[in-house]
């Protein structure tokens, strides 16, 4: 054909949409460990204290960290955000600080620069903060002097103390730390050594926990005869 001539061409083909989407993996939040009160013991316990942990996703169009994690507290009507609610941060669990007693809702949600996930089902938990009963504690049993000599020990054994949650710990206080207890313990009985019993000299009280750490008041100290 002469140079500048016309070029002949086809019609463009129809206009066709493509969506892309960008998704987290799986799409979905679950909790790996639903919302409850902490037990002594937990990491990050504290009387009060809220647990929780949901299943971790990733961002399969991003690096490795770049998930992000929110924990929201509801209040109880579910319409309004409380203030006990997470920042955003890269751990997929959230510890509460100590709460009074009470109901508390929480749901989770994940995101990344990419994409994000809905809220996953908001759990309801209630704080338990009511010590063992009796609420102030004593002596079944008063502090006695016991293999008088010098394997002569001090023994005493507290009012049994009763709570719903179970797991009930002592702790024996004596007014010469050598003597009270190195640690709380599941048995109301105490026996220390204190080789020759000096008149009029130790005293002891005791107190007791739940396994929330809810702690009764200490009971009279009471001297050992």
């Amino acid at each position: 054909s002469e140079q500048g001539a016309p070029i002949f061409q086809t019609e463009y083909s129809g206009v066709q949409g493509v969506t892309v989407e960008w998704k987290l993996v799986p799409d979905s939040m679950s909790w790996k460990q639903v919302p409850a009160q902490l037990t002594v013991g937990s990491p990050g316990f504290s009387p009060g204290a809220i647990g929780m942990e949901v299943e971790p996703v990733f961002d399969p169009n991003g690096d490795g960290d770049s998930v992000e994690y929110s924990f929201s507290h509801w209040l109880v009507d579910g319409q309004e955000e409380g203030p006990h609610s997470s920042d955003w941060g890269t751990t997929p669990w959230y510890v509460t600080g100590s709460l009074a007693a009470g109901e508390y809702r929480f749901s989770a949600k994940a995101r990344s620069q990419n994409a994000a996930n809905g809220d996953s089902p908001i759990v309801a938990v209630t704080v338990d903060r009511t010590p063992p009963t009796p609420t102030t504690m004593s002596f079944a049993i008063a502090p006695h002097y016991i293999n008088p000599g010098f394997n002569g020990a001090a023994a005493m054994t507290a009012v049994g103390a009763q709570d719903a949650s179970g797991g009930v710990q002592y702790w024996f206080e004596c007014s010469v730390s050598d003597f009270s207890s190195r640690s709380w313990q599941l048995s109301p009985t105490y026996e220390v050594p204190i080789g020759q019993h000096k008149i009029n000299t130790y005293f002891f009280r005791v107190k007791a926990r739940d396994q929330f750490g809810n702690e009764t008041a200490w009971s009279n100290l009471v001297l050992l005869p």
